[in-house]
């Protein structure tokens, strides 16, 4: 206190410079606090998990946290199931959501069969596209590999079988000719592209001959993988008398049945398959 005259001023206070602090505990009560009166429920259970509850030692009140262990939980849901006000009202959230997902099931089903059915559509398009390629082309299995057997010597071959049988050709009339991967028998096939159609027709047509003359040597047209595979479970069908021949025409496969009446076109498995259960 000092004075003027004979005023006399008030005491003044020095300020504190220290502030409070909040410590790491005082922090965290003041979150748990915080989120408490954040977290207030009102709850009306009913009572049959109201019992269950009290059974297992747990309290329904939402706004103070409890730990639930797992068996614990397991009961009030078993208890709640068994409730029919909650059953039903199960139903009345569950049921338009179902119907919801059974529509959306069947127009996916719808989907994924438009798309295999132009799955189907580019295969067969496909195929029918690499059989075009092999139309003039035969494949010829039987004639004897030599070492070292040139392009030429296998044209020559080629020619002197086709004379045989009596198809006069000469190498104009052959495009290409080579051998093919050796087989497990360790004999190789013979591939001949012609240079016109009518000439791999008619060694088609004669090829009956070898049956009598060279029955080890056999002449068939190049076909594509899936349909050679066809072309292999009809023969079997034959050898095992479930038809009675097959045979292929510019690369589409035929079968005839047992009465020798009826001939049908093989496209796929499907078509085999009903001559075995029709």
């Amino acid at each position: 206190m000092t004075s003027v005259g004979n005023i006399v001023s008030p005491p003044t206070r020095t300020p504190n410079k220290k502030k409070r602090r909040r410590t790491a505990s005082t922090k965290h009560l003041y979150a748990t606090q915080g989120r408490s009166r954040r977290t207030t429920y009102s709850v009306e259970p009913c009572d049959e998990i109201d019992m269950s509850c009290e059974q297992a030692n747990l309290s329904t009140n939402m706004a103070t946290p409890v730990l639930i262990d797992p068996q614990s939980f397991i009961s009030c849901f078993e208890m709640a199931l068994s409730n029919k006000a909650v059953i039903g009202k199960l139903g009345e959230v569950l049921e338009p959501l179902l119907l919801v997902r059974d529509k959306q099931i069947a127009q996916l089903k719808t989907d994924l069969a438009s798309e295999r059915r132009k799955t189907t559509e580019l295969e067969e398009k496909l195929d029918n596209l690499s059989q075009w390629t092999r139309n003039d082309s035969l494949i010829i299995s039987g004639i004897e590999s030599q070492k070292g057997e040139t392009n030429d010597e296998c044209e020559a071959k080629v020619i002197n079988l086709a004379l045989g049988i009596g198809v006069n050709i000469t190498s104009a009339d052959i495009n290409n000719v080579h051998r093919l991967h050796l087989l497990p028998n360790g004999k190789s096939n013979i591939i001949v592209r012609f240079s016109q159609h009518k000439t791999k027709v008619q060694m088609m047509q004669k090829k009956k001959i070898l049956r009598t003359s060279q029955k080890d040597i056999y002449i068939n047209e190049a076909l594509t993988p899936s349909r050679a595979k066809l072309f292999s479970d009809a023969r079997k069908l034959v050898k095992d008398k479930v038809i009675k021949s097959t045979w292929t025409r510019d690369g589409q496969i035929f079968t005839r049945d047992l009465d020798d009446t009826h001939t049908m076109k093989i496209k796929n498995t499907n078509d085999l398959a009903s001559l075995i259960n029709p």
